[in-house]
């Protein structure tokens, strides 16, 4: 039997069998605490990367996403929108989907299986989902001043609220974080204000 004490996650892991060892030491931490815990540490985005601008923030992603705008920011009973992988949602939030309730799980950025995506709403009602969030801490990306608005039970996804000056209404950036977070990241340390 092969024991991994982890105190500071208040578990332990008991694993019995000739690959015990092997199968413990794959376990390592999430992509959510690897991308807020390294903010600030990377060298920000790849140089083949393309900048994005939109809602008062610049950040980059890689140059073959696509983008798609939009006015809609989700139904009245759910959260936003769904985001595919390798695709850039700049939403200016204006108005929900009345009387439509999606039933399928995940419609938003962390629907982007292992992949990333990234879904940004500036406008009145993309604050509507990140007020019933639970709040985290808060984070100064290139001198503006982020907020982790994550859910409990997304760990795939980091949702954040971001003050940009001269705003009526934060910026709401979802960013899938794919299986490593690397490319999350990425992309997180090269938001800055346009």
């Amino acid at each position: 039997m092969y024991v991994l004490d982890a105190p500071s996650l208040g578990v332990e892991v008991d694993a019995i069998g000739p690959l015990a060892e092997k199968v413990v030491h794959t376990l390592t931490y999430s992509p959510l605490s690897y991308v807020v815990g390294s903010t600030g540490a990377g060298a920000g985005a790849p140089r083949t990367w393309r900048a994005v601008t939109f809602g008062g923030i610049r950040f980059s992603v890689p140059s073959t996403w696509r983008d798609t705008t939009t006015a809609i920011w989700g139904a009245e009973c759910g959260p936003p929108i769904y985001v595919s992988p390798d695709q850039v949602v700049l939403s200016s939030a204006r108005r929900l989907l009345a009387g439509v309730c999606t039933n399928f799980a995940g419609p938003n950025a962390s629907s982007a299986e292992y992949g990333t995506g990234v879904l940004v709403g500036a406008g009145p009602k993309a604050t509507v989902w990140v007020g019933k969030a639970v709040v985290g801490p808060c984070l100064e990306l290139s001198g503006l001043r982020s907020c982790v608005a994550t859910s409990s039970e997304e760990t795939d996804v980091l949702t954040l609220s971001i003050q940009v000056p001269g705003r009526t209404y934060p910026v709401v950036f979802e960013l899938s974080l794919g299986r490593s977070g690397i490319p999350a990241l990425e992309i997180l340390d090269s938001i800055q204000a346009a």
